[in-house]
């Protein structure tokens, strides 16, 4: 087949791999995207890797045509609604023989239903967040405007399929609004490049060492870790409240909040936020807040942890559970983080329901209590990473573009 892909930005993602998979499997692959290597965005810079074919608009740049009208609408519709709609429509015009299009997320696919109203193309979007669904869950901050949600829904009505990444997406596109039969569950895949073949018995504690030291805990200490935008939709002040319950018997235990910082509206930085809860409650000295984890560094955190925590409120995916889980570490997470199934069958953690502070801390406690071997841990990693095997989910998305490029 003949595969057209538009992601911005793909370079380390997911969708970077998907697109080299699918050239591996004897497509071919002509990609979208914006990148800081391209010249410029009036032309394509045009490149080839891996077997892949890219159609790259410069990642900040204007198109210094269409400048004077992209700068008018930018409190709408951000700095480049213009620049990025005149690129699609040459990018679909070039590309115009492919049998299918994959657009990733609805942002995107907003460009791509205005193009499809002038050019005849078959395409499927991938969701891959519930922002301005009208959904029976709410949250401070939850994104939820008007015109953004006729707009989402537009696009979801306007393509020929839906990929959502899980059940927990799949349930909430229905529930705002987007028809059934058009939506397809394919999860993520365990992504090749994120992997590493050492040898995680000998990775583990050397992780574990460093983390110790670089934070100056005692060599008992037992680490609770979340690895994850720090918003309310992610749960963490349930992470703290059971942290309370488990210190009564793990009383060594610390609980690190990984990931970048973000202002809720009426509310501010919602890591001070949870900060004064910590300090309410009598953890702040067990409470250690690192900021953003870059890649590189993100394994080791991982591996040193004794457990994962994922309580979101809502999470479509959580890509952490499988770097957590990719890295020897169990998760538990709530019943609406979309990887759940997932991880369940392979035994790498488990889900619980509720958000009660006293269920998440006895859950925890058992799993300090009985951590798993290494042939467990071997088995689970081993499991999961053949669940979300790379080339066996780009399979399921290639028999998902036949049926569709077959649709009358």
């Amino acid at each position: 087949m003949k595969i057209g892909i538009v992601a911005p930005g793909i370079w380390g993602t997911v969708f970077y791999d998907t697109a080299v998979m699918l050239a591996i499997l004897g497509h071919e692959v002509r990609v979208y995207s914006d990148d800081v290597r391209a010249a410029g965005s009036l032309h394509f810079t045009r490149m080839e890797e891996s077997g892949v074919q890219f159609y790259l608009i410069h990642n900040t740049k204007r198109n210094p045509l269409l400048w004077l009208p992209d700068k008018a609408l930018k409190p709408f519709f951000g700095r480049r609604f213009f620049t990025t709609l005149f690129a699609l429509y040459r990018y679909f015009s070039l590309t115009r023989d492919s049998d299918i299009y994959l657009v990733e997320s609805d942002w995107m696919g907003m460009f791509v239903a205005i193009v499809a109203r002038l050019r005849r193309f078959r395409w499927v979007v991938g969701v891959h967040d519930t922002d301005h669904l009208r959904i029976s869950l709410d949250f401070p901050g939850r994104p939820d405007v008007a015109w953004m949600r006729s707009v989402k829904l537009w696009v979801l009505k306007s393509c020929n399929s839906v990929r959502a990444n899980s059940w927990v997406t799949r349930d909430a596109l229905v529930e705002g609004g987007c028809p059934s039969d058009k939506i397809a569950v394919i999860p993520l895949h365990a992504s090749p490049t994120r992997r590493s073949r050492e040898n995680l018995e000998e990775f583990r504690p050397r992780a574990r060492a460093t983390i110790l030291q670089r934070y100056g805990l005692p060599a008992d200490a037992r680490l609770l870790m979340t690895m994850c935008r720090v918003t309310p939709v992610k749960g963490l002040d349930l992470a703290i409240q059971a942290l309370q319950r488990v210190l009564s018997t793990w009383p060594a235990s610390r609980l690190f909040i990984c990931g970048p910082d973000r202002d809720v509206p009426g509310m501010g930085s919602y890591r001070m936020a949870l900060a004064r809860l910590a300090q309410s409650l009598g953890v702040a000295d067990r409470v250690i807040f690192t900021g953003n984890i870059d890649v590189p560094n993100l394994r080791a955190y991982l591996a040193a942890a004794d457990v994962h925590l994922a309580p979101s409120i809502i999470d479509t995916f959580s890509y952490s559970v499988v770097e957590a889980t990719l890295a020897g570490t169990r998760s538990l997470v709530s019943d609406q983080v979309g990887v759940a199934p997932w991880l369940c069958e392979a035994q790498a953690g488990r889900t619980l329901a509720g958000r009660e502070a006293g269920v998440w801390a006895d859950a925890i406690a058992e799993e300090l209590a009985h951590p798993p071997d290494a042939a467990a841990m071997r088995a689970f990693v081993a499991r999961l990473e053949a669940l979300l095997d790379c080339e066996k989910i780009t399979r399921q998305l290639v028999d998902l573009f036949a049926k569709v490029a077959k649709q009358a």
